[in-house]
C-alpha cells in the first residue's frame, strides 16, 4: 500500500511539473521585473538628461534670440546712419552744383583779370614804356606828368590788387577743393565703414539665426527622444503591471501546487509513520531494541538457578524471568505498547501486572508493591513508558527487586515460552 502511495504521488509531481513546465514561477518572474525595473530606471535617468539638454538648449536658443534682437537693433541703428550718410552725401552732391558754380565764377573772374593784366603788358609794350620810368619821362607837362604818375600809381596798385585777388581766389578755390574732397573721401569712408558694419551684422545675424535652426533641429530631435524614451518608459510599466499580476498568479498557483505536495508529502509521511508504527507495534521487531523497565543490575538471569543458604543448604530451580535488583521504591515503566491483561496481588509475588503486546507476546511484571497503579485498567491500551508500579523490597529489605519476564504463547497451546529479556533489551 504504501508503495502505491508513493507511486501515486511521484505521478501527481510528475503530471504538476508537465502541465507547469512551461509557466514562469514568481522567481523568475521576480528577475523579469527587477531587469525592468532596472531598465525603467535607466530610461528615467535618460529622460531626465534629455530634460536638461532641451532645458540648456532652450536657454541656448533664448540667448541667440537676445543675441539675434541685439543685431536687429544695431542694424536698424546702422541704416539709419547709412541713411544719414547718404543724406550728407546727397547734400554734399548738391554742394557740388554750388561749388562748381562758384569755381566757374571763380575762374571767369581770374580769366577776366588775367585779360586785363595781359591788356596792359601789351598796351605798355607797344609803346616801349617798359617802366614806370619811361611813361613819366614821355610827358609833355608837368600835369601830364603828375596824371601819368598818379596813373601808374593807380595801375600798379590794381595790379597788385589784381595779383592779390587771383592769388587769393586760387587760394580759395584750392582750399574749396581739397575741404570737397576731404569731404567726399570721408563721406566715402564713412559709407564704405557703414556698408562693411552692415554687412558684418547681417553675417552675424545670418549666423546666430543658423545656430538658432540648429539649436532648434537639435531640441526637435531631443523632444523626439524623449518622446520615444517617454514612449518605452509607458511600455515598461504595462510590462511591471503584467509581471506584478503573473506574479501574482504564479504565486497562487506555486502556492497551490506547495499545498498539493505538502499535502502529497504529508500523506506520505504518514503513511511511512503508520507504517513504522506498525512494524515498531510488532513487538517482535524490536527485539535487542526495547528498554529496561527499571534501573539496576541483574541479579538471577533467566532459566536454571542454584542457590547455597547460609546453613549450607543448596536450592535449585528455574527461572521464567530475570532478577533485577534496584533501589528502593523505584518506578517501573512499560518498555513497549500495549494493553493490560492482568493485575493480581499474590502471596507469593506480591504485586503481578501482565500485558499483551500483540502476536501473542506478554511481558510480565513481578514482586510490584501491593499498591499497585489504580490508574491502569484491564483491557485498556497504555503506551510505551507508561508507569506500570513501585517495585517492591528484596528478601532481605536492603533494595528493591522486580522479576521481569518476556514470555511468547505459541498457536493452539497452553504454556508460553520463556525468552529471555536480556535478548530483548538493549
Amino acid at each position: 500500500m504504501i508503495k502505491q502511495t508513493l507511486l501515486t504521488f511521484i505521478l501527481a509531481t510528475t503530471l504538476l511539473s508537465l502541465i507547469n513546465a512551461e509557466d514562469k514561477s514568481s522567481k523568475q518572474i521576480s528577475k523579469e521585473i527587477n531587469a525592468e525595473k532596472q531598465k525603467e530606471e535607466k530610461i528615467r535617468l535618460e529622460i531626465d538628461q534629455l530634460k536638461k539638454e532641451i532645458k540648456k538648449n532652450d536657454s541656448f536658443v533664448k540667448s541667440k534670440k537676445n543675441k539675434l534682437k541685439e543685431i536687429d537693433k544695431q542694424m536698424k541703428l546702422a541704416e539709419k546712419l547709412l541713411e544719414k550718410v547718404k543724406e550728407r552725401e546727397i547734400v554734399l552732391g548738391n554742394s557740388i552744383s554750388t561749388t562748381e558754380s562758384y569755381i566757374l565764377d571763380k575762374k571767369i573772374a581770374m580769366d577776366k583779370l588775367r585779360n586785363q593784366y595781359k591788356e596792359m603788358i601789351i598796351h605798355l609794350y607797344k609803346n616801349h614804356n617798359d617802366g614806370q620810368l619811361d611813361i613819366l619821362l614821355n610827358s609833355n607837362n608837368w600835369n601830364e606828368l603828375a596824371y601819368k604818375a598818379r596813373y601808374l600809381e593807380i595801375i600798379s596798385i590794381k595790379e597788385k590788387d589784381i595779383k592779390d585777388n587771383l592769388n587769393s581766389q586760387i587760394t580759395d578755390l584750392n582750399n574749396e577743393i581739397i575741404a570737397f574732397v576731404d569731404n567726399l573721401d570721408k563721406i566715402a569712408k564713412e559709407k564704405y565703414s557703414k556698408k562693411q558694419h552692415m554687412n558684418q551684422l547681417s553675417s552675424d545675424r545670418k549666423k546666430q539665426k543658423q545656430e538658432i535652426d540648429k539649436s532648434n533641429k537639435e531640441k526637435d530631435e531631443l523632444t523626439a527622444e524623449q518622446f520615444k524614451k517617454e514612449s518605452d518608459l509607458k511600455k515598461i510599466k504595462k510590462m511591471l503591471e503584467k509581471l506584478y499580476i503573473d506574479k501574482d498568479v504564479a504565486k497562487k498557483r506555486e502556492d497551490e501546487i506547495r499545498k498539493k505536495r505538502e499535502e502529497e508529502a504529508r500523506k506520505i509521511k504518514e503513511e511511512e509513520e503508520r507504517k513504522r508504527k506498525v512494524l515498531n507495534q510488532k513487538f517482535a521487531n524490536n527485539k535487542g531494541a526495547l528498554p529496561w523497565p527499571v534501573d539496576g543490575k541483574i541479579k538471577e538471569k533467566k532459566g536454571q538457578y542454584k542457590n547455597r543458604h547460609s546453613d549450607g543448604s543448596v536450592v535449585k530451580g528455574y527461572n521464567k524471568w530475570v532478577k533485577i535488583e534496584t533501589s528502593k521504591n523505584q518506578s517501573v515503566r512499560l518498555p513497549f505498547d500495549g494493553v493490560v491483561s492482568s493485575i493480581e496481588v499474590m502471596d507469593l509475588y506480591r504485586g503481578v501486572i501482565i500485558v499483551d503486546h500483540g502476536d501473542r507476546y506478554y511481558t510480565v511484571y513481578a514482586n510490584l508493591n501491593e499498591n499497585l497503579n489504580d490508574k491502569l485498567v484491564i483491557g485498556e491500551y497504555y503506551t510505551k513508558d507508561t508507569l506500570v508500579g513501585i517495585v517492591g523490597d528484596s528478601e532481605d529489605g536492603k533494595n528493591g527487586e522486580l522479576n521481569f519476564g518476556i514470555w511468547k504463547f505459541p498457536e493452539n497451546a497452553a504454556n508460553p515460552q520463556y525468552l529471555n529479556p536480556e535478548e530483548w533489551i538493549k
